[in-house]
């Protein structure tokens, strides 16, 4: 039995290998602003010596990671001898691609203990091969753990350490050790400062926890986790506090909209669209209340091991989708209930099995869920990657081409940066500077003293954070102006050309837009 239990142990480091090699290769489009570039201006603060200046999610672990990552790669890969601070901001999609190979290499460590804890403890091969593809179920959790600098590739480790240690508790005999209550107050701290939406989970330790006393310790235990992981935004306690404040009291995005918790005109089909967009939330929630009250039916036991686990689960699926409809705006705001799938599947098997007893389902059931899963994923996820990758790599393929015409066939214009939607290095540097509260304007500054933006919303240029008129670039640079990444509807362009800022499209793409002054109708 041991020499069988050694043979087949290599098995539930596959996935985690190919979750690697293909995730390291992933294409994204460079110049992401939005979140890319946020954390990495904060974390370059960290670096610095310097609080954070974000804390909407809050993210402070992604951002604790992506220093890390900065000041090992600046000490490795700068033949220049560069400091820091200028090693970043002259080739920060270096250090993008740096943490995001590190997410990628962290999320792939974590998936293969993930398989050799559930293998260990449930000596099941399928039971771990059941948790482990599970967690690939969604192509929208896979474009964000690969491509993204941003909370979500860390909710990936941080749900699949809280998985581990579900396992773990689950087959512990002595469910009064304290450790345990530790251990789930770490966890659900560092998800919580990790990003609000890890907030569903803090409610299954308290199914599972054997006394009040218990619970109530792991609930304040969780507060001091908070903080060690939120250190770098404690200077920001106070912001966050009306960050979060505020999106609990307004039913808009973001703390905005109308000052009511729920606007009932949005909530409800927020709900139907969670479901309809992610159908294993129902399936799951179908399977686990419907396998629940069957067994309580039959077995009349409400105290059995398998029914508070999974009724834990429920509640946090439960909770996850009423959080999250409250401003519903993409999937990925799902991702930590969404990692739940497989250890939620796996004790809605076990109380099926507990509650009719039959040799053919502890038998096939398991086995035959788990390859269902992996030939759902093998035939499906393949296909969408696919078409992902290459939107990211045409993205990032435009981007080079349009730097390379404006070089070629522009080099003596002087470029305006379309704020806040040009994707290249300048507005990304600008828009992550402005969500660290300008704490690295300086440096950009000084390293980028002639560097200009037009803002269409308020009609304002910029050098960087100075307000400066058109009028001034041109005296400065003269009319020789190129718009990167303009607007490309005709009302937009001619509200414009109203203003004063007229301009003529020299090169047109799906993420590239280049346009220069059009000075045959420039009005000094």
């Amino acid at each position: 039995m041991k020499k069988y239990h050694n043979a087949i142990v290599p098995v539930v480091f596959i996935l985690p290998l190919l979750f690697f090699f293909i995730g390291s290769n992933f294409n994204r489009a460079k110049y992401i602003n939005d979140p890319n570039y946020i954390y990495l201006m904060n974390a370059l603060c960290i670096c610095k010596g310097k609080s954070v200046g974000n804390i909407d999610n809050p993210g402070t672990t992604v951002m604790q990671v992506a220093a890390a990552t900065i000041a090992g790669t600046h000490l490795v890969s700068n033949p220049e001898k560069q400091p820091l601070t200028d090693h970043v901001i002259k080739d920060p999609e270096k250090f993008v691609e740096a943490t995001r190979l590190i997410f990628t290499l962290l999320n792939s460590v974590v998936l293969a203990l993930l398989g050799w804890v559930v293998f260990r403890k449930s000596k099941s091969l399928w039971a771990a091969l059941l948790v482990q593809v599970t967690t690939l179920l969604s192509s929208n959790t896979l474009d964000y753990v690969w491509t993204k600098l941003s909370p979500e590739p860390l909710l990936f480790f941080i749900t699949c350490a809280f998985t581990i240690l579900i396992f773990y508790f689950y087959y512990e005999e002595d469910k009064t050790r304290w450790k345990y209550v530790w251990l789930f107050s770490l966890v659900t701290g560092a998800g919580l400062a990790t990003k609000a939406t890890f907030l569903p989970l803090v409610v299954f330790p308290l199914f599972v926890l054997p006394s009040f006393k218990r619970k109530m310790f792991y609930l304040l235990g969780t507060v001091p986790a908070f903080v060690l992981f939120t250190i770098p935004a404690i200077t920001e306690y106070k912001a966050l506090y009306y960050w979060f404040r505020n999106m609990f009291c307004h039913s808009g995005m973001y703390g905005n909209g109308a000052k009511q918790i729920i606007d009932p005109d949005t909530y409800l089909p927020n709900i139907i669209h969670i479901i309809d967009n992610n159908l294993i939330i129902g399936y799951i929630l179908a399977a686990g209340i419907l396998s629940l009250l069957i067994f309580i039916l039959k077995k009349r036991n409400f105290k059995n091991r398998e029914t508070g686990f999974l009724s834990g689960l429920i509640a946090t699926f439960i909770f996850g989708v009423l959080l999250v409809a409250k401003h519903y705006k993409a999937d990925h705001y799902l991702i930590p209930i969404l990692l739940l799938s497989g250890v939620t599947i796996f004790m809605v098997i076990q109380i099926i099995n507990e509650t009719f007893k039959l040799k053919i389902l502890q038998k096939l059931l398991l086995p035959l869920t788990a390859l269902g899963f992996l030939i759902f994923t093998a035939s499906v996820q393949p296909r969408k990657m696919e078409q992902i990758n290459l939107d990211y790599k045409k993205a990032s393929e435009e981007i080079s081409s349009s730097y390379q015409l404006i070089k070629d066939e522009y080099p003596d214009y002087m470029p305006v940066n379309y704020y806040i939607f040009s994707m290249n290095k300048f507005t990304a540097l600008k828009f992550g500077d402005d969500f660290s509260k300008a704490r690295i304007r300086n440096d950009l500054k000084r390293i980028y003293p002639n560097t200009y933006f037009y803002e269409f919303s308020s009609n304002q240029y910029f050098k960087w954070n100075e307000k400066i008129e058109l009028q001034d670039i041109i005296k400065q640079h003269g009319k020789k102006i190129i718009l990167l990444n303009g607007p490309t509807d005709e009302k937009t362009l001619g509200e414009m050309k109203e203003r004063g800022f007229p301009v003529k499209q020299v090169y047109h793409g799906s993420s590239q837009n280049l346009f220069i002054l059009d000075i045959a109708e420039y009005d000094e």
